[in-house]
Order: C-alpha cells, then sequence, then structure tokens
C-alpha cells in the first residue's frame, strides 16, 4: 500500500487470468474509511497499513 496523497492510499493486485493490474484506493477521514473499487487485498498489504 502507497500513500499517494495525504489520507489516501493505493495498492493493485495482479490478475494472471487478465494478465492486468487492478487498482484499489483507501481514503481515511478521522475515524471513518472509504474503499473506492478494492481489488483483493493480502494479508501482507494490509498488515503494511495497519498502524
Amino acid at each position: 500500500m502507497k500513500e499517494i496523497l495525504p489520507n489516501i492510499y493505493t495498492w493493485h493486485e495482479f490478475s494472471e487470468e487478465k494478465q492486468l493490474n487492478f487498482n484499489g484506493y483507501l481514503y481515511i477521514s478521522g475515524k471513518e474509511s472509504v474503499l473506492i473499487d478494492p481489488p483483493g487485498m493480502k494479508n501482507k498489504i494490509f498488515l503494511s497499513w495497519k498502524t
């Protein structure tokens, strides 16, 4: 997971079947979070984001 702007994060998952990267976005505002078009998230990505 990579922070692209303050409180906005992105990550991608590669689809072997489609040979494409699928991107997801996370916006955090206070105690609320919004996921936008999330592909599957592997545990290692989630754990790298948890604070």
